[in-house]
């Protein structure tokens, strides 16, 4: 009867109220994983925001305007009235954009440091009405950059011979390459595309 009794009764301590050191430290690492991850989180997007910042964007924009740049210089077509020449700091070229035949002009502004691009209809360009000429899209922001040079890869017809040179006149010269390097904050590019055989 008294091992029953002794048995029965509940132990001093049970109806204690809070928690044990086990159960604390459990909630405590799981808080700790859960910070952990957290804090995993914020130091991965703050690296993706410092990278962007220093040049991420622009360097995908490099990427894709000396992309566009290449493709339409390899979807140029033989158009003896535009014609191809090169300059220091422009060249020009027929080719088909939107389905339809264009003067594509490509010229880096020193003093704003801009490569801009301006795209004249055919219509516009075989036209004698000036003002026609003149229309288009205009000479419009393409690439932000802080230098930009130029080299034509050319056939000279008087002398028969290849060579890189820093212009390609119309009618004199056969344009086959354009080599563009350019230096745009803290990203430097560089790319020669070839043209179709006219």
């Amino acid at each position: 009867m008294l091992y029953s009794a002794l048995i029965c009764r509940p132990a001093k301590n049970s109806h204690r109220k809070g928690f044990t050191l086990i159960e604390t430290l459990i909630v405590a690492t799981i808080f700790s994983f859960i910070a952990l991850a957290i804090a995993t989180s914020f130091m991965s997007g703050m690296k993706l925001w410092s990278r962007a910042k220093e040049g991420g964007f622009s360097k995908q924009n490099i990427v894709f305007a000396v992309e566009r740049i290449s493709q339409e210089l390899r979807q140029a077509v033989n158009m003896p009235s535009i014609g191809f020449e090169g300059l220091t700091d422009e060249f020009f070229f027929p080719s088909v954009v939107n389905d339809s035949v264009v003067k594509v002009t490509y010229k880096f502004d020193q003093a704003e440091k801009m490569l801009k691009r301006k795209e004249i209809s055919l219509k516009g360009v075989l036209s004698a009405d000036t003002e026609e000429k003149s229309s288009g899209d205009g000479l419009k922001n393409f690439l932000s950059a802080e230098t930009i040079s130029l080299k034509y890869f050319c056939f000279d017809l008087k002398l028969g011979s290849y060579a890189w040179k820093e212009t390609c006149e119309k009618d004199k010269e056969v344009f086959i390459a354009v080599k563009i390097d350019g230096q745009s904050e803290k990203n430097a590019f560089s790319k020669t595309v070839f043209m179709p055989a006219l």
